[in-house]
Parts: structure tokens; sequence; C-alpha cells
């Protein structure tokens, strides 16, 4: 494979790693599950279980390999609301 071809399939491969939510919605910034357990002064298992009963929309978090990251603006409007 020539570098035009593995820098085409690199992209492609990135790509499919970051897609987690609809493409007309973007997240500019996101904080860790831990970070926004901290913001909110509760348990980071507690906003896990939230998200896996879907407490969360599409957008407002996103789950890859695990790991679990949510939009910033969303936790600190959960925040202010407390």
């Amino acid at each position: 494979m020539n570098c035009k071809g593995v820098l085409k399939s690199l992209k492609n491969t990135l790509s499919e790693q970051v897609r987690f939510i609809p493409d007309n919605q973007l997240i500019n910034e996101v904080i860790t599950l831990q970070e926004a357990s901290e913001l909110l002064d509760c348990n980071d298992s507690t906003l896990r279980k939230q998200v896996l009963n879907g407490k969360f929309k599409d957008g407002e978090y996103r789950k890859a390999k695990g790991v679990i990251l949510f939009n910033k603006n969303t936790i600190l409007q959960l925040k202010e609301r407390k």
C-alpha cells in the first residue's frame, strides 16, 4: 500500500473510532466521567448508571471502548440546577 493509501486507511479508521454522536451534533469540550462526578459532587458509579439507563441524550455524552466522556456544557447545566 502506498503512502496515500495508508493515510486514507488511517483517516477512515480514526473516523470510525470517533463516531459517537449524530453528524449534526458536535461536542466542543468534553470531560471525563470522574471530572463530571467531581463537578456534580456525586459518585462516578451514579453517572455511569444514568448513562446506562438512558438519562443522557445523544450528544450529551459519548462512550467508546469503555470510556465515558460528557459534554462539559451539559454537566455545567446540571450543576446549576442542583
